[in-house]
């Protein structure tokens, strides 16, 4: 990122930017590890510890949380709609096993991975 660039921006708008990128990334993590999907089907509550209570009789037994670790990028990311630079075949690849629209969290027909990986100035998240 250009230094100049940064001193265009005023302190609130950088700090409103940075609050937008970690929002959607913990929108994703949630939705991710299987807890949005309790807590709209108003199956699951959250007790003090996070930890899950069943209000209905539970049928199986939850899943755990998948972990992922994020490796930095290992090239330079440009923003054109490919991902097809080096950095991207070796960012963290995520399964998305369920989909939204038309469904509502059911088994996706198609298969969709996202990826994710970092650099010193953005958390980048490409969708294949």
């Amino acid at each position: 990122m250009d230094k100049n660039y940064l001193k265009a921006v005023s302190p609130a708008a950088f700090s409103l930017k940075i609050l937008k990128k970690l929002f959607f990334l913990t929108i994703i993590i949630f939705c991710l590890s299987g807890l949005g999907q309790k807590l709209l089907q108003g199956e699951e509550t959250i007790s003090k510890n996070f930890s899950f209570q069943s209000n209905q009789k539970q049928t199986k037994p939850l899943s755990k949380a998948k972990h992922f670790t994020i490796k930095p990028a290992t090239s330079a990311i440009k923003i054109d709609g490919f991902l097809n630079e080096q950095a991207w075949s070796e960012a963290t690849l995520i399964k998305l096993p369920y989909e939204w629209m038309p469904g509502d969290n059911i088994p996706a027909l198609v298969d969709t991975d996202c990826l994710v990986t970092f650099d010193k100035n953005f958390l980048y998240i490409g969708f294949r």
